[in-house]
C-alpha cells in the first residue's frame, strides 16, 4: 500500500557471493554486543510461541521520540521504514542521511530492529522515462546502464553505513542494532510502485542486482523480496498468483534472496488464511517452499464501513479482525515457516490515499495520537505494556 515515509540462517555455502569483510576489533566487540542485544529483542512474547521480532509495525507519518519508546514498551520489535533512494541521495553522492539516522538511533535506543525497504529511483540516475512526469519515474526501476551502477552503489553505501559492520555504529553511542535484513522494492505486481508494466522477471531481475551488490560489502545481510498483494475482492485474485509463478519461475532465483514476503489484504480472517495457503503452494511449487515468508503488510481501517469498502471495519471491526489474525499467525508460524507479521499502520497520517481507501484509518492510534482499541489488542499479543 501506498506510503509517504521511509533469524533465519545464512544460505549453504556457495549460495551467495562471499566477498567476506575482516572486521576491526570494534566491530568484533560490537558483534559480541549484538548477540545480547537480539537475544533481549527475541524474547518470547506473553504467548511464548514467537519471538518479539515477530511483531512490527509501519509507520506512515514520522514518530515521535515519545512513539519510538512507546513501541518499545508494547514489544514492538520490527520497524518496517520506506528508504526513497532520490530522498537519501538527491545528487549523485550528495546523500542526506539525517532522517535515516534518525529512526536507526531511536529504533536502536527501543530495542527495535528496522526493516527498511529501498525504493524509488532518482531523475539524475538515467532511466528511460518517455511520457512519464517526475514523480511517476521514480516507478522506474533501475535496471541497466547508469541506473543500475547507481542502484548498486546506492546499496552498498547503505549497508556501509548501517548494516552489521557499518560506519554508523562506529560514529555513535547508541546501542548496537544494525540493519540485518533489506527489502528491495515495494509491491511490484502494480503499477503504483512498478513502472511503465509490472514484468516479474523484471523484478526477478533487480533481486538479483541487489542480492550480488549487497553481498559484495556483507554476505550476512539478507535479502527479502517485495510484498506482492491480491485484489480483497472475491474472484480477483489471478494477477498476483502469475506473478509469483512468474517470479518464482525465475531461473536462479532462489538463490539470491532469504524471505519472500507477502501483503495478504483479505476482507476477513478466513480469506487471509487462504491467500497465504495459496502463497505457501505457489512457493512450494516454485522451488523455495523451504524459505520463511514474512507478512510485511497487514491491516484494516477503522473507519466507519461503507458499500464496496472490504478493508474498512469500524472500530470494533479493526480491533476484532487484528486479534483474530494475530492469533491465527502466531499459532501457524511453524506450519508456515512465517518470519513474522508488520502492522499497516501504526499512526493515522491525516490525509487520504488516492486508490487505497482504507489506508488513512489504518492506524493503531488515530492522527491525534490517541490510542484505537486495536493498540490494546495489538500490545496484548505481544505481552508489552499500553502505556
Amino acid at each position: 500500500m501506498l506510503v509517504t515515509e521511509m533469524k533465519h540462517g545464512p544460505r549453504p555455502t556457495g549460495q551467495r557471493r562471499s566477498n567476506v569483510i575482516s572486521r576491526s576489533r570494534h566491530v568484533v566487540a560490537r558483534a559480541a554486543v549484538l548477540a545480547v542485544l537480539l537475544a533481549a529483542v527475541a524474547a518470547p512474547s506473553a504467548t511464548a510461541q514467537v519471538p518479539r521480532d515477530f511483531w512490527g509495525v509501519l509507520p506512515i507519518s514520522h514518530p515521535s521520540p515519545e512513539e519510538f519508546q512507546r513501541m518499545g514498551r508494547a514489544n514492538v520489535g520490527t520497524l518496517r521504514l520506506l528508504v526513497k533512494w532520490p530522498d537519501v541521495e538527491p545528487t549523485p553522492d550528495g546523500y542526506d542521511w539525517s532522517v535515516l539516522d534518525y529512526y536507526v538511533t531511536y529504533a536502536a535506543e527501543n530495542g527495535i530492529e528496522l526493516l527498511p525497504f529501498l525504493y524509488g529511483t532518482p531523475g539524475w540516475a538515467g532511466v528511460n522515462c518517455a511520457g512519464l512526469d517526475p514523480q511517476t519515474c521514480e516507478r522506474v526501476p533501475p535496471l541497466t546502464g547508469q541506473a543500475r551502477a547507481a542502484w548498486t552503489d546506492f546499496l552498498q553505501d547503505f549497508v556501509t553505513r548501517y548494516g552489521p559492520q557499518g560506519a554508523f555504529w562506529s560514529e555513535t553511542s547508541e546501542p548496537y542494532l544494525p540493519v540485518t535484513k533489506i527489502q528491495v522494492w515495494n509491491e511490484p505486481s502494480s503499477q503504483t510502485y512498478w513502472r511503465p508494466t509490472p514484468k516479474p522477471k523484471k523484478y526477478g531481475a533487480l533481486v538479483k542486482i541487489s542480492d550480488e551488490a549487497v553481498a559484495a560489502v556483507d554476505p550476512s545481510v539478507q535479502i527479502v523480496l517485495a510484498g506482492v498483494f491480491p485484489s480483497p475482492e472475491l474472484g480477483k485474485q489471478t494477477r498476483f498468483t502469475k506473478f509469483l509463478e512468474a517470479l518464482f519461475d525465475v531461473k536462479g532465483i532462489g538463490l539470491h534472496f532469504d524471505i519472500a514476503a507477502f501483503h495478504p489484504y483479505a476482507p476477513t480472517v478466513k480469506r487471509l488464511k487462504q491467500q497465504i495457503k495459496v502463497v505457501r503452494k505457489l512457493m512450494r511449487k516454485g522451488g523455495v517452499g523451504g524459505k520463511p515468508l514474512w507478512i510485511t503488510e497487514l491491516g484494516w481501517g477503522s473507519a466507519q464501513p461503507f458499500e464496496n469498502r472490504p478493508l474498512i471495519k469500524g472500530i470494533e471491526g479493526q480491533r476484532m479482525l487484528l486479534e483474530q489474525s494475530f492469533q491465527l499467525l502466531e499459532q501457524s508460524a511453524s506450519k508456515w515457516n512465517l518470519a513474522g507479521v508488520v502492522w499497516y499502520s501504526f499512526r493515522d497520517p491525516g490525509f487520504g490515499f488516492e486508490g487505497c481507501p482504507f489506508c488513512e484509518s489504518a492506524g493503531l492510534f488515530d492522527v491525534a495520537g490517541n490510542p484505537k482499541p486495536a493498540w490494546f489488542s495489538f500490545v496484548q499479543e505481544t505481552g508489552g505494556s499500553p502505556d
